[in-house]
């Protein structure tokens, strides 16, 4: 199955809650600086209201799951099929905080979740969240 590597910046590999604050801070600035063109590297999108309405605030720290699903499912042009135990290895954590932040993305609305077979399919909602 592909991946698209290694995305150091979307990991919960963190010594303490302050480095892992540090590095949502980090994902939103970056989050903010949108480019005015488009760059040499791979890309990934973001409806623009995500941003403009800070709908990153209500993820928390299931910001950094749901933009590695972002990521996956762009790059792969479809849904993820994954288990939990392979999202806990990408992200470089165990397999109840991805049951976790999984079950907030999907309580927020920013998170399809199928079960119907083997595997689970991930699908992220690009158009949901507070309306402003």
């Amino acid at each position: 199955m592909k991946q698209t590597g290694s995305l150091p910046l979307l990991t919960y590999n963190h010594a303490n809650k302050a480095d892992l604050n540090g590095k949502i801070q980090d994902l939103i600035k970056m989050l903010n600086e949108r480019p005015e063109k488009p760059g040499d590297g791979n890309q990934f999108t973001i409806y623009s209201d995500f941003i403009r309405k800070e709908l990153y605030d209500d993820l928390g720290y299931a910001l950094i799951l749901w933009l590695r699903i972002v990521i996956e499912q762009q790059y792969r042009k479809r849904k993820i099929k994954e288990t939990d135990s392979t999202l806990a290895k990408w992200l470089q954590t165990s397999r109840p905080t991805i049951i976790k932040y999984k079950g907030l993305l999907n309580e927020l609305g920013f998170l399809n979740i199928s079960t119907e077979l083997k595997y689970q399919k991930l699908s992220v909602k690009y158009f949901t969240g507070k309306q402003v």
